[in-house]
């Protein structure tokens, strides 16, 4: 997420934090190579789905709202998470690239 922001010169630059991990594009990728989806596949899924769905939920939330306008398997960013307690390591989805989002000015 968003860590700070400072001013350069005349240029405005955001500190945002470093996600190590695939694209959901190059995750989805590299299963499909396979022969056979790894066995933890339906939880990896879930946990991507619900956190695209939250991302966009917190946009739409504000008043006034926030379209992404670019929501697609290349601008959303797969951090791992080691889970214990299900016994696998599912992925965090972050959804990134907002040069084509805007704000909704009034509903209807």
């Amino acid at each position: 997420g968003f860590c700070g922001a400072f001013v350069l010169e005349s240029s405005i630059v955001l500190v945002l934090e470093l996600i190590r991990g695939p694209t959901l594009d190059q995750l989805v990728g590299a299963a499909a190579k396979r022969a056979e989806p790894p066995r933890e596949w339906p939880a990896r899924s879930f946990f991507a789905v619900v956190g695209i769905a939250r991302a966009l939920q917190h946009l739409h939330a504000h008043q006034p709202a926030i379209v992404h306008g670019d929501v697609k398997p290349s601008n959303v960013l797969m951090e791992p998470v080691v889970r214990n307690d299900i016994k696998c390591t599912y992925f965090s989805a972050k959804v990134t690239d907002f040069g084509m989002s805007a704000v909704l000015s009034g509903r209807g």
